[in-house]
């Protein structure tokens, strides 16, 4: 199906959560279980809103393990999702805890599809997959080892995937991202 990550927003509000633990449930069998999400040394403050993008594109990551069945069935899973659980462990027993989770999503993460010099100068770039009614930031920076912001240099959709940095020949180095 191409779906690379799912995602949701989250806000602990009295306590951060001690583990995450997402599920994917689908028509053909038991729920596909994982990864357990170690939130250490990160410890979540409470009354913020954090987004999580989870990548579902092979059973090992650098979040975890995801657990039940074997690879097949991990990877027949993605096809068939008809719902996903989350688990929200915790860190004490014995009084409660509140979370909110809100936008769940599952989709592709758009890559670089292309990137080309253009004659006269200036640097062309094109992203895919891209969502409808989203409007992507595309940013950049020349220092990525010190803690700097990263600039908006433009915005593109699924109507408009291309880029253009007339301005990419004028710096030695130059990083872009884009983010939603």
């Amino acid at each position: 199906a191409g779906i690379t990550h799912v995602g949701f927003e989250f806000e602990a509000l009295q306590a951060a959560p001690n583990t995450l633990i997402l599920r994917l449930v689908n028509n053909s069998g038991p729920p596909v279980e994982g990864p357990e999400i170690s939130l250490h040394p990160f410890t979540p403050a409470t009354n913020f809103v954090y987004r999580l993008l989870v990548p579902v594109t092979s059973r090992s990551g650098e979040y975890g393990t995801w657990f039940g069945g074997v690879s097949e069935d991990f990877d027949e899973s993605l096809s068939d999702i008809i719902a996903i659980q989350l688990e929200l462990r915790p860190q004490a027993l014995g009084f409660a805890q509140s979370f909110r989770v809100c936008q769940f999503l599952l989709e592709s993460v758009p890559q670089r599809a292309g990137m080309a010099w253009l004659v006269g100068g200036g640097l062309e770039m094109t992203w895919e997959p891209l969502i409808s009614n989203r409007a992507y930031k595309v940013e950049s920076t020349t220092n990525l080892l010190a803690e700097t912001e990263w600039d908006l240099l433009d915005r593109v959709t699924v109507e408009f995937p291309f880029f253009v940095d007339p301005d990419a020949g004028d710096h030695p180095f130059r990083a872009y991202r884009l983010t939603w």
